[in-house]
């Protein structure tokens, strides 16, 4: 297991020519690029844990750009636009509980279920205006609907100016079942088994 707290803040101006920019996380994926024309991108990430992270991006470019953002539930897309500029904001954060339970005694163990929640708020804030193409995309799970509910699609060309503000709140429930052995019980009740290491016999009681 692997943890890391990852802060990052960027800026790059340019009088011309062409560049390009990607970043990754586990809960985003943001890209930008511009070409022909001066532009400025500034990109500010920071990468908690796996739970939670909190990105920002922002373009204006004189030349022809292109714009992305993608989250679980949320996809940007900006292609060949001019006179652009614009911003996306994604934030994340989770908390997992998790509670184990005997549901019956069996030989030499316990069935247990161990039954993990998972809680999540995630907040999306963009701006963008240009001329181009562009789309917006919002897919999320809804309970009681046994498929992914398409909250919005969004596609055009041409002048555009676009502002979006979603907020986001839900929890996932996972259930797993297995044998809890004696020692393992003994264990997550806080008590240590005790051998005797000369003879490698035990156990001979808690301590």
């Amino acid at each position: 297991m692997a943890l890391a707290d990852v802060h990052l803040a960027s800026n790059i101006t340019t009088s011309g020519g062409k560049w390009s920019a990607y970043s990754e996380g586990i809960d985003h994926k943001l890209s930008a690029s511009s070409e022909g024309g001066p532009s400025e991108y500034v990109i500010v990430a920071d990468l908690a844990d796996a739970r939670n992270s909190s990105v920002w991006q922002g373009l204006r470019s004189g030349g022809k750009a292109d714009f992305g953002a993608r989250s679980p539930e949320y996809t940007l897309g900006v292609r060949g636009a001019s006179g652009f500029y614009g911003t996306v904001r994604l934030n994340r954060e989770s908390t997992a509980e998790e509670v184990r339970e005997i549901i019956t005694e069996v030989p030499n163990g316990s069935l247990v279920t161990t039954t993990t929640t998972i809680y999540t708020d995630a907040s999306i804030e963009t701006s963008i205006q240009g001329n181009g193409r562009f789309s917006e995309d919002i897919e999320i799970a809804y309970a009681g609907r046994g498929r992914a509910l398409k909250l919005r699609e969004l596609d055009g060309t041409g002048n555009f100016s676009l502002n979006t503000s979603l907020q986001l709140s839900g929890q996932q429930v996972k259930r797993d079942f297995g044998i809890l052995n004696e020692s393992e019980r003994l264990m997550d009740l806080g008590t240590e088994l005790a051998y005797d290491h000369e003879t490698g016999v035990g156990p001979m009681g808690g301590i």
